[in-house]
């Protein structure tokens, strides 16, 4: 009768103890992946496209600063119109 017992949680704690061993390896492939995508992101950022796409960003800022800059004088030109004609 001991010895059935024993079996029984013998092969109940080998259970339990696959079940952990399989999600051990479930999470260790998980990490595993999100590491080698983490690389290639970083790859990728070093790379002559990321270079690329980053100059040619700053390009635009640079036209899109210029263009802000024509847009609030001519805002102020008209706010000054606006006060000349107020004092007329």
């Amino acid at each position: 009768m001991v010895r059935k017992e024993f079996d029984l949680v013998h092969r109940e704690a080998m259970e339990e103890s696959a079940e952990w061993w399989l999600q051990y390896d479930i999470q260790h492939e998980r990490a595993s992946n999100c590491e080698r995508e983490l690389i290639e992101v970083r790859k990728n950022e070093s790379s002559s496209e990321f270079s690329k796409k980053f100059e040619a960003l700053q390009k635009e800022n640079a036209a899109l600063l210029k263009n802000l800059e024509i847009l609030n004088s001519e805002l102020n030109a008209e706010k000054l119109k606006c006060i000349s004609r107020k004092l007329h």
